[in-house]
């Protein structure tokens, strides 16, 4: 998905240990718990995006994967439909999600992502904590 789309940021709140814990680690470290963590929370996302796609469009659906996000200010990651160089670029993904004037809208994306948001935010923060736990008991 382009990044002017659909970018929703969120805050949890209620992890103010792990927010210490995490404060303890180099800032290399730091970057590489919170997307290891981020991109676990994207696999459910991911994978009902796959399940929601429109199936008459193979390449749609192989092209729908999770990514981590290069030069953002903060660690990010994006379920997005990513560009392979075995398989073509499926460029009317955004058609079928969000429809034409002439062709219905068949969203997948935006409700993977309100399926499962909550999942997610679980996933991030058990993920996180079993990451922290990990560097900071050695």
């Amino acid at each position: 998905m382009s990044d002017d789309l659909m970018n929703v940021e969120f805050e949890v709140l209620g992890l103010s240990e792990l927010d210490d814990a995490l404060a303890e680690l180099s800032l290399t470290a730091q970057k590489k718990t919170l997307e290891g963590a981020l991109m676990k929370a994207a696999l459910p996302i991911m994978k009902d995006a796959k399940k929601r796609a429109p199936k008459d469009e193979g390449d749609l659906i192989k092209a729908i994967g999770r990514q981590r996000i290069k030069n953002a200010d903060m660690p990010s990651v994006t379920v997005k439909i990513k560009k392979s160089r075995k398989n073509p670029y499926p460029f009317y993904w955004h058609f079928k999600e969000y429809g034409t004037s002439k062709m219905a809208a068949t969203p997948y994306l935006r409700p993977a992502f309100e399926q499962n948001v909550e999942l997610a935010i679980k996933l991030f923060s058990e993920e996180l904590t079993k990451r922290i736990d990990k560097l900071t008991q050695d």
